[in-house]
Formats: structure tokens, sequence, C-alpha cells
């Protein structure tokens, strides 16, 4: 019974949590997370196999043409999404893995950085009773940043 007590999680949450950092092309991920030899065309299968989710600017998905937009939708696999950030239309092929388009300062995102305080973030995560998800976004390239957030939510069993 004890073994039990200790896999049950701290809280129920009723809303899903999504756990990321920007772009998979952006060049502060190549030191701090892919393989020196890892080809470019690999970096978005790599990337989800770490996070949930990766933050696209407005500038980065407008300017993307058709046929890279079906790429990457047709890449992404486990409930992986987008979170398109800015103004616009949710691109069609992107309408099935992709949250968006939401302004920056929307109340759903949580911006990440090292002055985020964990111990609010955990306040914060066990007090949510919203039924819309929960963004977790680094503005940076922090995997270490991104690995503590994502022990806590183990921790609350989010």
């Amino acid at each position: 019974m004890e073994q039990d007590a200790l896999q049950t999680p701290i809280c129920t949450p009723t809303y899903a949590v999504w756990l990321g950092g920007p772009d998979w092309r952006d060049p502060g991920w190549d030191a701090a997370l892919y393989p020196a030899d890892m080809p470019a065309d690999w970096r978005l299968s790599f990337y989800q196999s770490c996070w949930r989710c990766a933050w696209l600017d407005a500038a980065a998905w407008q300017s993307a043409t058709m046929d890279t937009l079906q790429s990457w939708a047709g890449e992404i696999e486990g409930g992986f999404r987008f979170i398109l950030l800015g103004a616009g239309e949710m691109p069609p092929a992107l309408a099935g893995c992709a949250f968006g388009p939401l302004a920056p300062d929307d109340a759903r995102i949580v911006w990440l950085d090292e002055g985020t305080d964990l111990r609010a973030l955990s306040v914060r995560l066990q007090q949510a009773t919203v039924e819309a998800p929960l963004f977790l976004l680094s503005r940076s390239a922090a995997v270490g940043r991104l690995e503590r957030v994502e022990t806590l939510l183990e921790l609350l069993g989010v």
C-alpha cells in the first residue's frame, strides 16, 4: 500500500500541459541539444523525442510554403504540437497538429527563463483548474531549464 501511495500524483490535473521551447531550427539548439553530426532534416524528429511542443514565431510559420508546412505536419507523431505565435489564421496544413495562433502575452503561456521560480510554477500548476491547455515555453534553447520543469511536472503527476 505504501508503494501505491508513492505512485499517486500530488495533483490531478484537469488540463493539458505542453512543455517545449523555440523552433527546432533555432541556432541555440545546435550546441545544447543536437549531436554535432546530426543532419538538419533529422532535427524535428529528435526534438520531438525530447519535448511535447515547439513554438514558432509568426515569421517562421507565415513565411513557410505549403510544402514545408505539410512536411512539418507529416514528420510529427505522438501528440507533438506546434504553438503558433502572432496574428493570422491557422494554416490548413497544421490544423491538426498546432495550437494558435496565440499572442505572446496569452494567459495560457508561461514563459520559462533562468529567473522562473519553480516553486511558484508548482503552486500555479497545482491550483490550475482551467480546461484549456497551459503552455510552458522556454524563450531560449535552455535544455537544463526545460529538464528541471519536466522533472517538476513528473513530480506533480502532470
